[in-house]
């Protein structure tokens, strides 16, 4: 049930934006296929499958981490996602749990490193050099075009929405009414008059900024 309240430059909507991809997941420690970018997520533990599939009959590339351990089921990797941002056909990430990032260059996904293992929910994009992220635990992740760094918020309550017009004003959501905005360099708090859990946001300008939350 949507919860609707009135703050000054603030209303309520319900706007919900999640993507999501479920499946049974193991991981084996391997070296990555050749080709393969992997900067990746923190891979699961193997879940001890019998039945893995072989990855070269199923011509797919799993995503592998850092430290060599590499989706087998599904493929090519299996971590819920939440969120997806798109600056041009062939620059286009998606992002979900334990700190995934996923970025499409126009031929392929590649997994790209986030630096964080929360669970990102939602993510939004003024251009492909401005590029930012909500997530749990108080983390925002900017994205300049080469690395993802983290942003100071001064919170540690989960963030499940972010939206922004333009890359100079922006807003993020979350649990127990939080509402933070930025200028893009500094994030700071915003009161919005309610406790409630903030699940997103959009902006039709500086003056109209719609929130959805929960009762």
């Amino acid at each position: 049930m949507s919860h609707c309240l009135s703050f000054p430059r603030l209303r309520t909507a319900a706007l919900p934006l999640t993507l999501s991809l479920f499946g049974l997941a193991a991981a084996c420690k391997e070296e990555p296929p050749s080709g393969t970018d992997t900067d990746g997520p923190v891979a699961t533990v193997d879940l001890g499958s019998t039945d893995t599939p072989d990855l070269a009959v199923l011509g797919q590339q799993p995503f592998c981490s850092p430290s060599g351990w590499c989706w087998r089921n599904p493929l090519p990797q299996g971590n819920p996602l939440n969120g997806v941002y798109a600056a041009a056909p062939n620059r286009i990430w998606a992002v979900g749990e334990r700190g995934l990032v996923l970025h499409y260059n126009g031929t392929a996904w590649v997994a790209q490193q986030s630096g964080t293992t929360e669970i990102l929910n939602s993510i939004y994009g003024a251009d492909a050099q401005n590029v930012w992220v909500a997530a749990t635990g108080g983390v925002i992740l900017k994205y300049n075009g080469h690395t993802w760094s983290q942003h100071p918020t001064g919170t540690t309550q989960q963030l499940n929405g972010i939206y922004g017009l333009g890359k100079t004003e922006l807003w993020a959501v979350g649990t127990s009414g939080t509402i933070l905005h930025s200028d893009g360099t500094t994030w700071t708090p915003v009161t919005s008059g309610t406790t409630n859990t903030l699940s997103g946001v959009w902006a039709a300008d500086g003056d109209a900024v719609f929130v959805a939350a929960a009762l």
